[in-house]
């Protein structure tokens, strides 16, 4: 299993803002179909090194993997979240790492796509994202939460991302080369409506169609799943409820 994780550095959830946290990317591994779980470690982490409490921005650090299988290795696609003022500018990216199928996806075994290859590490290294941000009408740029598969119908590698405007897609048939995203569903600007009390936000999208054999898998069909929630007085989440509408390639 690879999954998000938190550190909270200590303090309980909300204290700080909305999240205060760093983010990594773990793997774990369970030897008895999945009643128990080992954690075996970090595998990726952000490209800015954790600080004291609290952050300066909501989050920090690596988090949201989509993960698939394919010509060797796993690949994992993430947002790489950085603060405001610190080395990057505030500049997040959706990032992308891959390990070889035969390391298990082990700590260590892992790189980071930077300058058109895989030549950073896993933990710490630099990344860059292999799908250019999109414009968005707020001028706003910004990526996050990635849904990878690949999609028979289009038999390629389909991408599905969330930005400002809304959720976006982009496709490839190598993982590293990718076609401009394009809005397939537009939302109200999502940090505007972070930030407003009372506002709507959109979060999270997953593709997935029913008849597929994996999760991995897409095709000419399906639903995407997605959250939605508004915003209270304080800036938290009154509600945050989960949806879906149906989609198909034409």
């Amino acid at each position: 299993m690879i999954y998000h994780a938190e550190n909270h550095y200590g303090h309980a959830y909300g204290t700080a803002g909305v999240t205060a946290f760093y983010a990594s990317i773990g793997i774990a591994r369970s030897a008895d179909g999945g009643k128990t779980w080992s954690r075996q470690g970090p595998v990726i982490t952000g490209r800015e090194a954790q600080t004291g409490y609290p952050p300066p921005n909501i989050g920090l650090g690596a988090g949201n993997p989509s993960a698939i299988v394919t010509s060797g290795y796993i690949y994992v696609f993430y947002i790489d979240n950085v603060s405001r003022t610190g080395q990057f500018r505030g500049i997040n990216s959706l990032c992308l790492a891959r390990a070889p199928i035969a390391t298990d996806g082990k700590p260590g075994s892992w790189t980071k796509y930077y300058q058109k290859s895989f030549s950073q590490p896993g933990i710490a290294g630099l990344c860059q994202a292999p799908v250019p941000p999109p414009s968005a009408k707020s001028g706003v740029t910004f990526q996050s939460n990635p849904d990878i598969s690949f999609n028979s119908a289009l038999n390629a590698f389909l991408l599905v991302f969330q930005s400002d405007d809304g959720f976006f897609y982009a496709t490839s048939s190598d993982m590293v080369s990718w076609s401009p995203p394009r809005l397939f569903m537009s939302t109200p600007p999502n940090l505007q409506g972070l930030r407003t009390p009372g506002a709507e936000y959109y979060y999270y999208p997953l593709l997935v169609t029913p008849s597929a054999t994996s999760d991995q898998l897409t095709g000419a069909d399906g639903f995407i799943f997605y959250a939605k929630g508004t915003q209270d007085a304080r800036l938290t989440q009154s509600n945050h409820s989960w949806y879906r509408r149906s989609w198909s390639i034409r």
